[in-house]
């Protein structure tokens, strides 16, 4: 049985893979914890989504989850009202939250970078669901990411297994098979 486990109040709440291959979210009164028919799920173990970590908070638990490839970031309120995964500019990306001290924050800083994006750093409202870029570092000579573009898509492998490929490419490249490709 591996577990995370985080106290908010009087309750704890654990990422487990008890009866869920690719981890789950509970909650339960920390004088219940040895019950598990106590546990009540706040995400239930998904066969397509991989639970990576969480952090919680006064109002919300954050949860890193891997699906199709790709890291995305859920928010969720304690109250049921919100569940929400933060959107992503490109449909390849890497998205990361940041370490919060304040338990009491309803602000979450996140890093973002894709193929075409440099490392960026956001605060998330965890209540209106807004975001703010902070600072994105720069890169040396004439880049623009404008000029360029990406693409997440999955290439079949002879066992059917699915593969996710980004690709990323200028966006003045021809698509007819005649450029070259740098394959990584």
């Amino acid at each position: 049985h591996e577990y995370q486990v985080a106290d908010v109040g009087g309750d704890f709440v654990l990422r487990t893979n008890w009866l869920a291959k690719n981890f789950r979210i509970i909650r339960v009164a920390i004088t219940e914890v040895q019950k598990r028919e106590k546990w009540l799920d706040v995400l239930a173990t998904r066969n397509a989504v991989f639970v990576q970590d969480f952090d919680v908070f006064k109002d919300a638990v954050v949860v890193s989850e891997r699906s199709g490839g790709l890291m995305r970031i859920r928010v969720k309120s304690w109250d049921g009202r919100r569940d929400t995964l933060i959107a992503a500019d490109e449909p390849t990306y890497v998205m990361e939250p940041e370490w919060t001290p304040d338990f009491r924050s309803r602000t979450l800083r996140y890093c973002y970078s894709s193929l075409t994006r440099p490392n960026s750093v956001y605060d998330y409202d965890m209540a209106s669901g807004s975001r703010r870029l902070l600072k994105t570092e720069s890169v040396a000579g004439h880049f623009d990411m404008a000029n360029y573009r990406t693409e997440y898509l999955h290439a079949g492998s002879r066992d059917g297994t699915k593969i996710p490929v980004s690709l990323v490419y200028r966006k003045d490249t021809l698509r007819d098979g005649s450029a070259p490709l740098y394959q990584y």
